[in-house]
């Protein structure tokens, strides 16, 4: 059985219920395919987990569960169009775990579908193919998909995201377009993503920050177009946080930081995650952000 029978794919029958309905996906461990069901309007499964079949279930109790947070705001916007998923799988041949965070690009249903579908894929691609690939995968799996239904560019939905793996020693972001990843050790907060912005390439080109920040939102690189870009995290990250440009876009470095440190120093275990990640987007909500705001954090060891 072809890996590609396994993932998540762009399926118009889904689309059709995306608003609010149940759809069915093969398993990603197994391929059987129509073998889970998942409503599109909640996180895949506890904590963003991707859900896999009933006979796939007891090899997938794994400590991970207790590990990942998720917090999700959808805020003043019509849709959310926010989705973050993480999948284990440790018989994959490349990783036993991923975890990937998109943001559709706008407020309507198509950039909602296009990057709740994209984060079930590239979690179940990462494991068998790596944080790169499984982004590239999901590249032609939409293009193909347009491709086929003849939809006019102008109707296409997009979205950007990032997925990140673990390495024999340390983990991979990779990465396209402006969400960010981050490590937090020792108390620390250090961002190891570039934004793909109008706004990056402005400041550095010498422009002022003040200038540059008009073109925040304007990301040349995503699903449809750009290289996909990596980075490498040394495994002495203690903590991996994944956030949307509605969380980073609110609030400070600093700000982050302290939600982090107010919530962590209780210790890292599961109630501690959830508090660090609802802490976050409860702040970016406060500070005035009105864009979906989705925090995703993981304890590495």
């Amino acid at each position: 059985m072809s890996l590609q029978t396994r993932y998540p794919t762009f399926d118009p029958a889904w689309k059709k219920h995306s608003t609010g309905g149940w759809y069915t996906i093969p398993c990603p461990v197994c391929g059987t395919p129509d073998a889970v069901t998942w409503n599109a309007r909640s996180l895949p499964g506890p904590a963003g987990r991707v859900p896999v079949c009933r006979e796939c279930l007891p090899a997938q109790r794994d400590t991970w569960s207790e590990r990942v947070a998720v917090a999700v705001d959808q805020g003043p916007r019509m849709w959310n169009a926010d989705a973050a998923a993480w999948h284990a799988n440790p018989g994959a041949k490349v990783a036993p775990v991923a975890f990937a965070l998109a943001d559709g690009v706008g407020d309507d249903p198509e950039p909602q579908w296009i990057a709740q579908l994209a984060v079930l894929r590239v979690a179940v691609a990462a494991c068998h193919e790596g944080s790169v690939a499984a982004i590239e995968d999901a590249r032609r799996a939409r293009d193909e998909y347009y491709e086929t239904v003849g939809a006019p560019l102008s109707q296409r939905g997009d979205t950007v995201l990032a997925v990140v793996t673990p390495l024999e020693r340390g983990y991979q972001a990779a990465w396209c377009g402006d969400v960010r990843v981050w490590a937090y050790t020792d108390g620390d907060l250090n961002q190891y993503t570039i934004d793909h912005t109008a706004e990056t390439e402005l400041l550095e080109a010498g422009e002022s920050p003040e200038m540059a920040a008009q073109y925040r939102n304007r990301v040349h690189r995503c699903l449809s177009i750009g290289d996909v870009e990596s980075v490498f995290l040394g495994p002495d990250s203690d903590l991996i946080l994944l956030t949307s440009d509605g969380v980073h876009d609110a609030l400070t470095w600093a700000q982050m930081r302290q939600c982090m440190a107010e919530e962590l120093s209780k210790g890292t275990g599961a109630a501690a995650l959830r508090g660090a990640v609802q802490s976050l987007v409860r702040a970016a909500r406060a500070a005035g952000g009105r864009d979906n705001a989705t925090a995703m954090l993981i304890r590495t060891s």
